[in-house]
């Protein structure tokens, strides 16, 4: 099914302090505009604060060139938290977002990292384990140019092009037309 598409917007509000300076508020929201393939699959939701999270993303309608009216300033003090962990569905759709591994290719991918040990799930979400963040650092210091996310999605649309037959395999394993180096060849091997 076709990708959901969501709109974007930004809202830069210019505003003069008692000190005289001027500042520029920057706020980020985003709204669906086409469900695509949401209109038949909805994501699960592991906590209720994720709905919340969601409408908060909803900005309040304003035009361009709008004076808003002040209406107060509370000072909060925020610390930046970390992504939160995947969930195999939030892990699915950063992969289909990267262009990473096929849909005939995601459940695998789960259980592999789990099957090595990589990961552990503690209540829906995954967790790194030792193992797995030794060998991820091992592999990503040895071997950059394979673990790089945009190699793996070219190389996968390589091979959606060699099915489709508009592309050589010949000229795949030589070089491509993308890259300088040969796309399913390993890069030490150039």
């Amino acid at each position: 099914m076709t990708p959901a598409v969501f709109l974007q917007t930004t809202l830069d509000i210019q505003a003069v302090g008692q000190d005289g300076f001027r500042y520029t508020l920057r706020e980020t929201g985003s709204v669906p505009k086409f469900d695509g393939f949401l209109a038949v699959y909805e994501e699960g939701k592991d906590q209720k604060d994720e709905e919340d999270e969601e409408l908060k993303h909803r900005l309040p309608l304003v035009a361009e060139g709008e004076k808003l009216k002040f209406r107060s300033l509370t000072p909060e003090q925020h610390f930046t938290e970390p992504p939160p962990r995947f969930t195999e569905a939030t892990l699915v759709k950063e992969l289909e977002a990267d262009g990473v591994g096929r849909p005939s290719t995601y459940a695998s991918i789960l259980s592999t990292i789990q099957e090595r040990e990589y990961v552990k799930k503690e209540g829906g979400r995954f967790i790194p384990t030792e193992l797995g963040m030794v060998v991820t650092g091992l592999l990503i210091e040895s071997f950059d140019d394979i673990f790089d996310v945009t190699y793996t999605a070219r190389m996968e649309e390589a091979l959606d092009e060699i099915e489709e037959g508009q592309l050589g395999w010949r000229k795949a394993m030589g070089s491509s037309t993308r890259s300088s180096r040969p796309i399913l060849i390993a890069p030490w091997c150039t």
